[in-house]
């Protein structure tokens, strides 16, 4: 195959646009990190040139080479990398994080890659005969969550093209080093089609990339394409510790160059490209700096006395099951992914026990890969077809961090709000149940301070089912929904202290509020399978210690209704914030912090939890989290003084 002239002006394009942004940095017109692929453009331009629209290419922090093959927007990409607002993300993004349709990219190594799995097999759903063409360099081949993708996409017959850029180097570490066998071997341990090129063999690597690609597109299976290269300039910058006689030498080897010597008319004709990117850098210095302000998610709720919540005698796990029934039957390309969620087993705690055989195809098992799972489903929810994603015990979440933190949280404001990810991601948490240390935990405050996740927990109070059904339909972000274990076999009409009033603040995220016959002597907020519990101490300190609590039990974590919680504390002036979890730097603390910053100083405040090891004991465990005897004695010590 002899390549046209039109894919080494766009090597040389791409090249010196790289340079151009060296020579910007060095001047102080960029900042930040510039990660070039010059000396590895053709890896880019073979693979992309059988891009075809409704495909995605999926890069990383070295990703203008892909970016350019596909759009050839050197003004955006420019004024992107300038910071500025006519940037292809209106400068949030920078070099590293670029969204246009058909393209995205992110600087966190093999992050994405379970994302593109999760994009490819909406592809396939759809029937459509698109592919994802995912980018990585031989460095990745450290990163676990490349494998969990690997793993699925070779199960689920993906359309994935996995495509190494192998460089031979991790940052400045010859990976010889750092990665042990062969790219080879690993895309054969997961059943996956394996080709090999080189950028120094032009012709062949575009025969290559091609057979690659038609692969994938013919058989809606993954490929796996290495392309064996070498980058030319430093990581990033300056940062270039290797040995010059080796740069050099490849320098010496490099097809574009060596086109550009043989080749003197189409070095004229470069020249006069050359305007491309100088206008592209006027451009950008003309355009006003990125003015990004996060959003700031504010809930106003309201009492309203007359709403009153549809309680059910279902169970809370049957009503979490038909609410998520609706929620598939409303919406049909509602899916769901996680451990052992299709039936008959249907998850640890059954509550998707049938759906699978309901809705075929759209409840799906993956394997223990809770990265992967996050990952998958932000990937199907940015093509459209809203997920949710089922963690299978709680103490597994932080598995999840990074697919949450630098993913699907960040996607909507890093590329400028033109994408949406409304991910619903539910697990069990909790203990009482004597499952040990690392089935047991309340870990929510270690995601409560994440921008962009909403954080629910869920209680028996809230009809689940129609919590469910209205999440669903109306979201637009990634939601973390805690489903505490306990109160799977409890029901909304659990028995309730009659000479208290239960009220509910009507909303997608409901409030419990309980009120005494009289005015409270102490506010307790709690929330989730804490509420349970603080219900039987009601009447025990009523009648047996003269004591008349309220209590607020909010579903939303992540974002406080502190006016209500003020309210009730300027008439307690006592207030008692409990959780199952540890305390410290958590819920509890966040509101007594926002009382103190509404200038609300003159009251009392304790907070109550749990911080240890959960031991695989029941009786013991029973003795360490909160009891209804730990609260009871805390509410009259903060009243009557030490006991």
């Amino acid at each position: 195959m002899a390549l046209e002239k039109k894919h080494y002006e766009l090597a040389w394009l791409i090249r010196e646009f790289e340079k151009k942004l060296l020579e910007l940095f060095s001047l102080g017109k960029l900042h930040g990190t510039v990660h070039t692929c010059i000396g590895q453009e053709f890896s880019a331009i073979s693979v992309l040139n059988n891009f075809k629209k409704g495909d995605w290419a999926i890069s990383n922090h070295r990703g203008h080479g892909h970016f350019l093959s596909i759009t050839k927007d050197f003004d955006g990409l420019m004024a992107e990398v300038m910071g500025r607002k006519n940037g292809v993300c209106k400068g949030i993004g920078g070099s590293q994080h670029l969204y246009v349709d058909g393209f995205l990219s992110n600087g966190i190594q093999g992050g994405m890659a379970p994302i593109a799995v999760g994009m490819a097999k909406a592809q396939k759903l759809d029937n459509n005969n698109n592919i994802v063409f995912n980018f990585f360099g031989d460095g990745t081949l450290g990163e676990g969550s490349l494998y969990e993708a690997l793993n699925i996409s070779s199960i689920w017959n993906s359309p994935v093209l996995w495509v190494m850029d192998n460089n031979g180097y991790s940052q400045s570490t010859n990976t010889n080093t750092t990665i042990s066998g062969s790219p080879k071997d690993r895309a054969k341990a997961f059943g996956i089609k394996y080709f090999y090129a080189e950028i120094w063999d032009i012709e062949n690597c575009f025969i290559t990339a091609k057979k690659a690609v038609d692969f994938v597109r013919k058989n809606g299976k993954p490929a796996f394409l290495e392309i064996k290269s070498y980058r030319l300039m430093a990581h990033s910058k300056g940062d270039d510790n290797r040995n010059p006689d080796e740069i050099l030498h490849y320098l010496n080897k490099d097809p574009l160059n060596i086109y550009l010597l043989e080749n003197k008319d189409f070095s004229n004709k470069c020249e006069q490209m050359r305007y491309l990117i100088n206008d592209a850098v006027d451009k950008g210095l003309k355009s006003e700096f990125c003015d990004y302000t996060p959003k700031k998610h504010e809930y106003s709720l309201k009492v309203d006395p007359n709403y009153k919540s549809n309680l059910t005698n279902k169970r809370v796990s049957k009503q979490i099951y038909s609410g998520l029934q609706k929620a598939l039957n409303d919406n049909k390309k509602l899916m769901m992914i996680g451990e052992d969620i299709e039936g008959p087993y249907g998850g640890a705690f059954n509550v998707t026990r049938s759906l699978s055989q309901e809705f075929d195809g759209r409840v799906i098992n993956t394997p223990l890969a809770e990265s992967a799972i996050v990952g998958i489903a932000s990937g199907l929810t940015l093509m459209g077809r809203q997920c949710i994603a089922e963690i299978m015990f709680g103490d597994f979440i932080t598995l999840t961090f990074d697919q949450f933190l630098q993913h699907a949280c960040k996607f909507e404001d890093m590329y400028a709000g033109a994408v949406k990810i409304p991910l619903i991601v539910r697990t069990p948490m909790g203990g009482r149940r004597g499952y040990g240390p690392s089935h047991s935990q309340s870990l929510e405050k270690h995601l409560l301070g994440m921008y962009g996740l909403t954080v629910v927990a869920l209680n028996h109070r809230v009809n689940n089912e129609d919590f469910y059904i209205s999440l669903v339909s109306s979201i637009e972000s990634p939601h973390l929904i805690i489903e505490n274990k306990i109160l799977y076999t409890k029901t909304g009409k659990e028995d309730f202290p009659e000479i208290f009033s239960l009220y509910y603040i009507n909303g997608i995220y409901p409030t419990i509020l309980i009120s005494p016959p009289e005015n409270a002597d102490l506010t307790i907020v709690c929330y989730g399978g804490m509420l349970e519990i603080v219900e039987k101490v009601l009447e025990p300190l009523l009648f047996e210690h003269e004591i008349m609590v309220e209590v607020i039990c909010p579903s939303l974590l992540s974002s406080i209704d502190i006016e209500m919680i003020k309210n009730a504390v300027i008439k307690s002036k006592k207030l008692l914030a409990i959780e199952e979890g540890d305390s410290y730097a958590g819920f509890s603390s966040q509101i007594i912090t926002e009382l103190h910053e509404s200038h609300l100083n003159n009251f009392m405040a304790k907070t109550m939890g749990y911080s240890g090891v959960i031991p695989a004991c029941l009786p013991r465990e029973n003795q360490l989290l909160v009891t209804e005897d730990d609260i009871i004695n805390k509410v009259q010590e903060m009243i009557y003084g030490k006991l």
